[in-house]
């Protein structure tokens, strides 16, 4: 899996710790759930995430992103809250206890010396 071969590097803005690589995902809107685009993210963090797309996509639009993570894959809802195309930044919305926790174990793996 591509996370793998990359490393993690975590950097701080405001109080928050975020993952700095971009990786493959794959889009798909409320609107067109049967099309699935193949996207960038980046700026991953317990909140959101930064979508890189072709696709238009609007303020306050859900999506949905799968995510491919080497503990499985992870589907996440989320809301555009910010765009400068062809980036939108997304928040994460109704996630479920167990995805939250396989994100966060993803985005920040025990220290192993």
């Amino acid at each position: 899996m591509l996370e793998q071969s990359v490393s993690h590097l975590f950097g701080k803005k405001e109080g928050r710790s975020r993952v700095k690589i971009s990786l493959p995902a794959i889009l798909f809107t409320e609107h067109q759930p049967d099309i699935r685009n193949q996207v960038l993210v980046s700026n991953i963090s317990p909140e959101g995430l930064t979508l890189q797309t072709d696709s238009l996509l609007s303020l306050q639009q859900q999506v949905g992103v799968e995510l491919e993570t080497s503990l499985g894959k992870l589907f996440l809802s989320a809301t555009v809250i910010w765009k400068e195309e062809p980036c939108y930044r997304c928040q994460f919305v109704d996630v479920l206890p167990k995805t939250a926790s396989l994100l966060n174990q993803w985005l920040f793996p025990p220290f192993e010396p």
